[in-house]
């Protein structure tokens, strides 16, 4: 598995002065969702191409959070066109040969492998790993057609999940709304 990383803006380029490409930070995902709006840093063409040089990125890496929320990741499912990442954030490219990337998205985040991360942790006012710490980081690894099942499983549980949550939120909402007519 290759690890790597971004850029920092530093002594290597400007943030949010000519650019329309995003800088990508940890604020910028979580629970595996990506979110490119008006939060997110602006770079120019230049400083995508330099970070690129470093970073790598490319389709079906893994942005993990090495700072803040330790381990929260996104899966990258299209080639990256008018974004790179900055330093705190380390990319995981899976060999593909013996790991499925969906199949390694999913397991960092199980308690064998993420008990291993957290035990890496420092610091007390930001918790932080080390990009060393990360790479000998021990990751189950099962036949790929396991980590296919494996893969499909937890896609399909995380869906229902989604759905029970949205239910959920919509339940709240008429509740509340409810309450508010009968005491109005």
């Amino acid at each position: 598995m290759r690890v790597g990383t971004g850029l920092n803006p530093r002594d290597n380029f400007s943030l949010n002065l000519d650019g329309n490409n995003y800088y990508v930070t940890i604020k910028n995902f979580e629970h595996g969702c990506l979110h490119l709006d008006e939060k997110c840093d602006k770079i120019n063409d230049e400083a995508l191409k330099l970070i690129q040089t470093r970073s790598d990125l490319k389709k079906d890496d893994i942005l993990f959070a090495s700072i803040g929320r330790v381990g929260d990741c996104y899966l990258i499912t299209e080639e990256p066109k008018n974004w790179n990442i900055n330093e705190s954030v380390f990319t995981l490219r899976p060999n593909k040969q013996d790991v499925v990337p969906e199949y390694l998205f999913h397991v960092i985040h199980s308690d064998i492998v993420l008990n291993q991360i957290i035990n890496g942790v420092t610091g007390s006012t930001f918790k932080s790993i080390k990009i060393g710490d990360l790479k000998n980081t021990i990751i189950p690894i099962t036949n790929k057609s396991e980590q296919i099942q494996i893969s499909r499983l937890i896609n399909y549980l995380d869906t229902l999940i989604t759905l029970h949550q949205r239910k959920y939120e919509k339940l709240k909402n008429i509740k509340k709304a409810m309450m508010g007519q009968m005491f109005a």
